[in-house]
This record gives C-alpha cells, structure tokens and sequence, in this order.
C-alpha cells in the first residue's frame, strides 16, 4: 500500500470515529431530558385542590395530599417522552404511613400509565392505571422490603422505562423488573395515595429525567 493511500484511509478512519463519537454524544446514556427542584412554582407541573385532597408547590418542594381512603392524585409537567429513567426523592410528611407514592411513565391524558410505588410501612410494586385506575402487576400484590426507609424517611425512587422493560430501584437496589407490552410514550408524573381515612401528606423533591 502507498504512503498517498495510507495516509486518506487513516484519515477517513479518523473522520468516521469522529462523526460517531459525535453521534454517540447526541444520544448518550443518561443525558438528562429535564430536571426540576421545584424551587420556583412555574415549571410546569399541575396544581389543583380536588375533594380528595390538593398539589401544588410548597417551599421548595412538590406535595401531594390525599384525604379520602381509596383515593390517588397525581400531576405532571406536560412533557412527552417515551424511553426515560426518573429519579426523585419522596418522603411522608403527615399522614398515615398505610399510602402509596412514587413517579409515573408514559402518562397520557385518558389516565393510563405505569406507576413506581412505595409505602411508608415499607412495601412497592410497580402497577398499570388504566383510566385511572391502578392494578398492581406482576404478583398482583405489594411487597415488603428492607430497602424502603419506612415513617417519614427520605426514599431515592428510581424508575426506568425502557422499551418494554420496567425496572424500579429503591435506595440503589433494584427490587422488581417487567415485561410489558402497552403504553409506548407520554409524560412523567408524581402521584400519591392513602389507604386510610386519616389519609398521607407526601413531598417530592430532585426530580431527573435521563435517558436509559
């Protein structure tokens, strides 16, 4: 091979690596698709006082409260995303600790979505809402684990949705993974729930939105 020719393949090698180390950086795992401290009250999430309870901005912070037994409220940014992994810290601030709260993918207006859910008596489970209605997948049931910093602790939810694979981390340890097959794309949202008619005051803070 001549020195001429050596010298243009190396430099479209050079050239190729380069136009796909600038393609990888466009797509790249964990590049954060939104971010949100809820230090200001205009970012977008939706606030509302139904009779089952209230949302909205609370000093740095995005609260939920629900005052009926049975009953769940969420809200969302008005974002539309399709493969995503959220992550946010979520603690009970009143209530009893018989409630269900974490994050939503994939939520669009009908109410359907997939929600990441703990207790603050220390269960999870990631469920299916269809009209707003959740349905618990997998075993059909919540269950228990150390992971979960049970009362008024601080909990580091973190959700992936990626294709049709769901997986939900609590605190850094993975505690369950899914298969499913509906919902494609929609916003993310923080919802919350109360099994008890004292009902639950949840708070929601350093929400991140990367890519798988």
């Amino acid at each position: 091979m001549n020195l001429r020719l050596c010298i243009l393949l190396t430099a479209m090698i050079l050239t190729f690596s380069a136009c796909q180390s600038a393609l990888l950086s466009l797509f790249a795992p964990g590049e954060v698709l939104f971010r949100d401290d809820f230090s200001t009250p205009d970012s977008g999430w939706m606030q509302a006082e139904p009779p089952e309870g209230s949302m909205g901005y609370r000093e740095g912070i995005f609260q939920i409260t629900v005052n009926q037994p049975g009953a769940q409220l969420w809200s969302q940014p008005g974002l539309r995303f399709a493969d995503v992994l959220v992550e946010v810290d979520a603690r009970k601030v009143s209530g009893s600790d018989d409630n269900l709260f974490g994050v939503a993918c994939r939520l669009n207006d009908t109410g359907d979505f997939y929600a990441f859910l703990v207790s603050s008596d220390g269960y999870y489970g990631i469920a299916r809402a269809r009209s707003g209605q959740l349905q618990v997948l997998g075993d059909g049931a919540l269950l228990p684990s150390e992971a979960i910093l049970q009362g008024e602790s601080n909990n580091r939810l973190v959700a992936e949705c990626h294709r049709n694979l769901l997986v939900f981390s609590v605190n850094g340890q993975a505690l369950v993974e899914l298969q499913v097959d509906q919902y494609p794309a929609g916003d993310v949202g923080l919802i919350a729930g109360s099994a008890s008619p004292s009902g639950a005051t949840i708070a929601f803070d350093n929400l991140v939105v990367r890519r798988p």
